[in-house]
C-alpha cells in the first residue's frame, strides 16, 4: 500500500469552560452597553421627573414586569425544545416550533396592548392614562423582542444578540430628549422605540417567520410553558416585593428614592442572565444528545466558579461607586443610597439563581423551581414586613428582600446539583464556590469603606477613586480568576 502524507493535526478544541465563559463575555458586551444606555436614560428620567413622579412610574412599571407572562411560557418552551430537536437532528420540527410560537406571541402582544389601552379609559388619574397606553405598546414589543432574542440564543448567535442590544442602547440614548419634552410619557415611548429598533434589526438578520398557528405544535410548548408562565409570574412577583412593600408601608416619594436600587438592580439582573443565556441551549443540546443529566453537569460546574468570582467583584465595585455617583447625578435621591448598596450586593445571588434555574428548566423540573421560588417570595415578603415593623426604613426592605434572594439562590443551586446526581461532597464544594467570592467581597467593601471614610467623605470623588483602587487590590485574586478563564490558552484534552 502506497504511503500518503499524514494529515496535519487538527488544532485542539477549546476547553469547555473557556468556550462557555467567552460566549458569555461576548453576549455580555452588548448587554453591558445596552444596560449602560438604559442606566443613563433612567438616571436622566429620575433627575427630570423627581422622586415623586419617578416613584409613580416604578409603581406603573409593574404592568411591564407582569406583562412578560402573556406569552404563557411558549417562548421558554421554544428555547428549550428547539435545541433539543436540533440535538436529535429534527430540524424541520424545530422550524415548525419557531413559526407557531411567533404567531402566538404576536397575537398575545396585541391582546396585551389592547387590554391596557382599554384600561386607560377608566383609569382614575387622567395624567397617567397616556402612560398606560404607551406601557401597553412596550409590553407588546417586549414580547416580540423576547421571541427573536430567544431564537438567536437557541442558535448560539450571540454576536447578533449583542449587536441588537447595542443598537437598542443607541436608540435609548437618542430618545432621551423625549423625557425633557414630554416627561413620563416621553420616557415610556422611548422604551418602545428601543424595543422596536432591536426587533427590526433581528428581523433583518434572521428573517420574518411565517406565522402558522398549529395546535399540535403549540400544545407541547404550552404544556412546558404553563408551568414556565407561573414561574415567570412568581419571578416578577419576587423581584417586585421591595417595591410592593414600600408602596404598602411608605409613599411614592420614598419609592422614588429607592429607584436608584431598582436602576442598579435591573442592570445587574440583566447581566446575571448572560451566563445562563449561553448555558441553556448547550445544556439542552447535550441532554438531547445523551439523555443523561449527569453528563450535563460539567457545563454548569466548570463555568460557575470564574463567573461567580467576576460578578462578585463587579457588584462590589458598583456598591462602592454608588454614594459619589448619586451625589453628583441625583442628589435628591441620596436618602436611598444605603438601601441601594445592600440591594446591589444581594443582586449577586441572581447570577447563581438564574444559572441553577436554567438547569432545572432544561431538566423539566419546573414544579420544583416553582415551589422554591414561591417559598422564597413568601420568606422575602415576610422578612421585609417584619423588619419594617421594627424599623420602617428603606434599609429594612433591602435587607429583608436580600435575604430572600440569598435563600432562593442557595436552595436552587443545591436542587440543580442534586438533579445532576452529584455527590454530597461535590454539592458542598460547589456551594462554597459561589459563597466564598461574595462573602469576601462584602467584607472587603465594609473594611475599605470604613478605612477610606477616615480620609474622605463617601459622597466625594476622592472617596470613590481611593476606595475602588483599594478594593480592586484586595480582591485581585477573584477578578484575576475570572479574567484568566477568558484569556487562558486552550489545551488539548
Amino acid at each position: 500500500m502506497s504511503g500518503s502524507p499524514s494529515a496535519a493535526p487538527s488544532p485542539p478544541p477549546p476547553s469547555l469552560r473557556r468556550t462557555l465563559v467567552k460566549s458569555a463575555a461576548q453576549f455580555s458586551i452588548g448587554t453591558f452597553v445596552a444596560q449602560g444606555a438604559a442606566l443613563l436614560r433612567g438616571l436622566l428620567a429620575a433627575h427630570v421627573l423627581g422622586p415623586s413622579v419617578y416613584g409613580i412610574w416604578l409603581g406603573l412599571r409593574l404592568f411591564v414586569d407582569y406583562g412578560t407572562v402573556l406569552d404563557l411560557g411558549v417562548v421558554a418552551g421554544m428555547f428549550r425544545n428547539v435545541p433539543l430537536l436540533r440535538g436529535r437532528g429534527d430540524h424541520r420540527a424545530a422550524d415548525e416550533v419557531r413559526h407557531t410560537v411567533f404567531a402566538f406571541v404576536l397575537a398575545m402582544g396585541l391582546l396585551g396592548a389592547i387590554v391596557l389601552s382599554a384600561t386607560a379609559a377608566w383609569w382614575p388619574r387622567a395624567g397617567e392614562r397616556q402612560v398606560l397606553i404607551g406601557t401597553g405598546a412596550v409590553i407588546a414589543i417586549n414580547l416580540l423582542r423576547s421571541y427573536f432574542v430567544s431564537q438567536l440564543r437557541a442558535s448560539h448567535r450571540f454576536g447578533d444578540v449583542s449587536l441588537s442590544a447595542i443598537i437598542g442602547g443607541a436608540v435609548a440614548v437618542a430618545t432621551i430628549p423625549l423625557i425633557y419634552v414630554a416627561g413620563l410619557v416621553g420616557f415610556v415611548w422611548g422604551m418602545f422605540a428601543q424595543g422596536l429598533a432591536e426587533v427590526l434589526y433581528v428581523m433583518a438578520r434572521s428573517g420574518l417567520p411565517r406565522p402558522r398557528l398549529r395546535w399540535r405544535v403549540l400544545a407541547p410548548q404550552l404544556a412546558f410553558g404553563v408551568p414556565a408562565t407561573l414561574l415567570g409570574f412568581l419571578t416578577a412577583l419576587f423581584l417586585s416585593i421591595d417595591r410592593t412593600v414600600i408602596l404598602q408601608k411608605l409613599d411614592a416619594e420614598r419609592l422614588g428614592w429607592y429607584g436608584i436600587a431598582v436602576l442598579a438592580g435591573n442592570i445587574l439582573f440583566t447581566l446575571s442572565a448572560a451566563p445562563s443565556a449561553v448555558l441553556s441551549p448547550r445544556l439542552a443540546e447535550r441532554l438531547g444528545a445523551t439523555g443523561r443529566p449527569r453528563d450535563v453537569a460539567p457545563l454548569l460546574t466548570r463555568a460557575l466558579g470564574p463567573m461567580s468570582a467576576g460578578f462578585a467583584v463587579f457588584v462590589g465595585m458598583m456598591a462602592i461607586a454608588l454614594p459619589a455617583t448619586v451625589k453628583i447625578l441625583l442628589p435628591k435621591y441620596l436618602p436611598g443610597v444605603d438601601a441601594a448598596r445592600i440591594a446591589v450586593l444581594a443582586a449577586y445571588w441572581q447570577l447563581v439563581a438564574t444559572a441553577a434555574g436554567t438547569c432545572l428548566i432544561v431538566l423539566n423540573r419546573q414544579i420544583l423551581n416553582i415551589v422554591m421560588l414561591a417559598s422564597a417570595a413568601a420568606v422575602s415578603y415576610g422578612a421585609a414586613r417584619l423588619l419594617m415593623h421594627f424599623q420602617p426604613t428603606l434599609l429594612s426592605v433591602a435587607i429583608g428582600t436580600g435575604f430572600g434572594v440569598f435563600l432562593y439562590a442557595t436552595t436552587m443551586l443545591l436542587a440543580a446539583l442534586t438533579a445532576f446526581d452529584l455527590s454530597a461532597r461535590e454539592r458542598l464544594r460547589q456551594l462554597l464556590v459561589v459563597v466564598a467570592p461574595i462573602a469576601f467581597v462584602a467584607v472587603s467593601v465594609l473594611v475599605v469603606d470604613r478605612v477610606v471614610r477616615l480620609w474622605a467623605p463617601r459622597e466625594t470623588v476622592r472617596y470613590a477613586v481611593a476606595a475602588e483602587a483599594a478594593f480592586l487590590a484586595v480582591t485581585s485574586p477573584w477578578w484575576w480568576r475570572a479574567l484568566r478563564a477568558v484569556l487562558t490558552t486552550p489545551r488539548a484534552p
